[in-house]
């Protein structure tokens, strides 16, 4: 749904719509918001990864880890 918001914005923006190109700002602004939530899931998601690795073997090594900044 927000790719088909973002591309209507885009219709608009592109023929001249006032408003428009406020309108295709916020929706890159949502996008970008998005994004850094899939980031901060995968960093959580690899948190418990690490927790679990540590009680199972003692250590944990971090080549093996998703999205480690």
């Amino acid at each position: 749904m927000l790719h088909e918001v973002v591309a209507a914005a885009q219709i608009k923006r592109s023929k001249g719509y006032a408003g428009a190109k406020r309108w295709s700002s916020a929706c890159s602004q949502v996008q970008r918001s998005c994004t850094r939530l899939k980031d901060d899931i995968l960093l959580l998601h690899n948190f418990k990864a690490t927790k679990r690795e540590v009680a199972r073997n003692g250590s944990f090594d971090k080549r093996g880890m998703i999205g480690v900044v």
